[in-house]
């Protein structure tokens, strides 16, 4: 089971807008990744005004991206990463927040 995060030195400006393009999670989504998902470029945000959101990764899933952030603003609670099952990963080549904002937010 591969579980890494790569943070690399990039700037992150608070809010959903940055580096251009954005995917957000949100509104009590639950997001399943299973195959390789390229977001190379992209910044993914895990509940940026909501709680209770869930991007999971699991068996052969595998995401790449720019910037991550968790649970955004003080309002997204309870938002999280799950990566579980054979060949599943999570790289960010920018920075990963938890909680950036907001509380009890998870890997």
């Amino acid at each position: 089971m591969i579980r890494f995060f790569s943070m690399l030195a990039a700037t992150l400006v608070a809010g959903s807008t940055v580096f251009g393009y954005t995917n957000v999670i949100e509104n009590g989504s639950i997001q399943t990744i299973t195959n390789v998902w390229d977001a190379t470029g992209t910044n993914i945000v895990v509940g940026d005004q909501t709680s209770d959101n869930l991007a999971e990764v699991s068996a052969g899933g595998y995401v790449t991206n720019l910037n991550t952030v968790v649970g955004n603003a003080a309002t997204s609670m309870n938002n999280a990463i799950s990566i579980t099952g054979p060949n599943a990963g999570w790289v960010s080549t920018g920075n990963m927040y938890v909680g950036y904002a907001g509380s009890t937010n998870s890997l």
